[in-house]
C-alpha cells in the first residue's frame, strides 16, 4: 500500500489531499478535505479494478449544531446502492436512507433513549415491491432485530457479541430458527436442518428411524448368531438408550423452539413500550437521493 499527504493551514482553516495506492489489488482513492473554524467537508473517490467496485463518499460536519451529513454511492457496472446519514449528536437521533437501481429503499430512525441504549425503527422496500417495518435495539452489548412483512412473515434475531440466535415465521406458518449459522425449519411433518450443499434436510425422525432400525438389525443379528440372552439383553438396553438419546434431542429442539416463541412476544412487549415515538411512513420516500452536495440546515 502506497499513499502521500499534503496538507495545507493557517489560523482561520485548512485543507488537506489524501491519496493511497494498493499495486496487489489495483484499488486506488483520494480524499479531500477543507475547514475552519467551526465546519469541515470532505469528498473521496476510490475505485477497485479488480472488482469493478467504485465509491463515491462526502461528509459535512457542523460545529455550532453538532450535525454529521454524509452521502455515499457504491457502484458496480449498471448496479448502485446510495446511502444518506445525518446524526444529531447532542439530541441523540440520526437517520439512514438507502435506494438501490433495482428499486429497493429502506429508511430507518436512530434514537438514544435515557439509559444509554439505541433504538431504531423504520420500514423498507425490496426490488420486487415486497415491503416491511424494522425494529432495531442495541442495549449493553446486546442487538436485538425484528422484521416483520407485509406478507404477515416475521423475524426476531439476537445476538450477546459472541452468540446470535433467529428465530422466524413464513407467510404460510412455517417456523426457522437459528443459531450461530445453523438454521432449521419447522413444518407439519417435522424439523429440518438447512445444509448449504444439498438443501433443507429431515433433521431427526427419518434419521432416527434409521438409526434405530440398523440398531434393532444389528441387535438381531448379533442375538442370532450368539445365541446368547444376556448379550441380546445388552443389545437391547443400547438400542433403548440410543433412541432415548435422539428423543431427548427433539424434546430439547422444541423446548428451544417454544422458548424462542416466548422470547418473541416478549420482545415485542417492550418493543411496544420502550419506543413511543411515532411518525409518517409516508415520509419515509422523500423523493430520492439528493442531487449533489449537502443541505445546510
Amino acid at each position: 500500500m502506497y499513499g502521500t499527504r499534503s496538507v495545507w493551514y493557517g489560523p482561520y482553516g485548512g485543507y488537506s489531499y489524501n491519496e493511497h495506492y494498493n499495486p496487489r489489488t489495483g484499488r486506488s482513492g483520494y480524499v479531500e478535505t477543507a475547514w475552519d473554524g467551526d465546519e469541515w467537508a470532505s469528498y473521496g473517490e476510490s475505485y477497485n479494478p479488480r472488482t469493478q467496485l467504485y465509491t463515491e463518499t462526502s461528509r459535512y460536519y457542523d460545529d455550532d449544531t453538532h450535525r454529521l451529513e454524509s452521502e455515499r454511492e457504491i457502484a458496480r457496472g449498471d448496479n448502485r446502492i446510495e446511502t444518506e446519514r445525518e446524526i444529531d449528536f447532542d439530541d441523540g437521533w440520526g437517520t439512514t436512507e438507502r435506494e438501490t437501481s433495482k428499486g429497493g429503499s429502506s429508511y430507518v430512525e436512530h434514537h438514544r433513549q435515557e439509559d444509554g441504549s439505541i433504538v431504531s425503527e423504520g420500514s423498507f422496500t425490496t426490488g420486487d415491491g415486497k415491503s416491511g417495518d424494522i425494529y432495531r435495539e442495541i442495549d449493553d452489548g446486546t442487538r436485538k432485530t425484528g422484521i416483520t412483512g407485509d406478507d404477515g412473515g416475521k423475524l426476531v434475531s439476537g445476538s450477546d457479541g459472541e452468540n446470535r440466535g433467529t428465530l422466524g415465521k413464513d407467510s404460510e406458518g412455517n417456523l426457522y430458527a437459528g443459531k450461530n449459522g445453523n438454521v432449521f425449519k419447522k413444518s407439519d411433518d417435522g424439523w429440518y436442518q438447512y445444509d448449504r450443499d444439498n438443501g433443507w434436510q429431515e433433521y431427526e425422525r427419518e434419521r432416527e428411524a434409521r438409526q434405530r432400525e440398523q440398531i434393532e438389525r444389528n441387535w438381531s443379528d448379533s442375538a442370532n448368531r450368539e445365541g446368547n440372552r444376556d448379550r441380546a439383553g445388552t443389545q437391547q438396553r443400547n438400542t433403548n438408550r440410543d433412541w432415548q438419546s435422539s428423543s431427548d434431542r427433539m424434546n430439547q429442539l422444541n423446548r428451544g423452539h417454544r422458548a424462542r416463541s416466548q422470547g418473541y412476544g416478549q420482545f415485542n412487549s417492550r418493543r411496544s413500550h420502550s419506543y413511543n415515538r411515532s411518525y409518517n411512513r409516508g415520509n419515509f420516500s422523500r423523493g430520492g437521493m439528493r442531487g449533489g452536495g449537502f443541505r445546510r440546515r
